[in-house]
């Protein structure tokens, strides 16, 4: 299932759900999934190389982006909850694009 909200458009697939966009050099994603924690959203930054067959998304861990913007904490992950709880963490999508920028303006990466 393919959804468009105002701004990006997510897929929701075996479990989990991504929305991705370009920022300047960097390719940016954000993911719902469950985990121990319950249903998390995260954005992370890097770098995407379509030149394969396949194309693949590489992050250098503490050097690219990665925060946690939202948790909801015991959920199921039913494809309902999903949903909701990414379209919580695109409602923060300008948050998200302005932290980005300025991880990477302060000479990270």
């Amino acid at each position: 299932m393919t959804t468009t909200t105002t701004t990006l458009e997510y897929k929701v697939s075996k479990g989990q759900i991504e929305s991705s966009f370009d920022l300047g050099s960097k390719h940016v994603k954000i993911c719902t999934y469950k985990n121990h924690k319950g249903l998390v959203s995260y954005a992370q930054a890097g770098e995407l190389d379509l030149s394969g067959s396949f194309g693949s998304f590489s992050f250098m861990m503490f050097s690219d982006y990665s925060r946690t913007w939202v948790i909801a904490p015991k959920a199921r992950a039913t494809e309902k909850n999903l949903i909701a709880t990414h379209q919580e963490a695109l409602s923060k999508l300008d948050e998200i694009k302005a932290e980005v920028q300025a991880f990477y303006e302060k000479g990270n990466n």
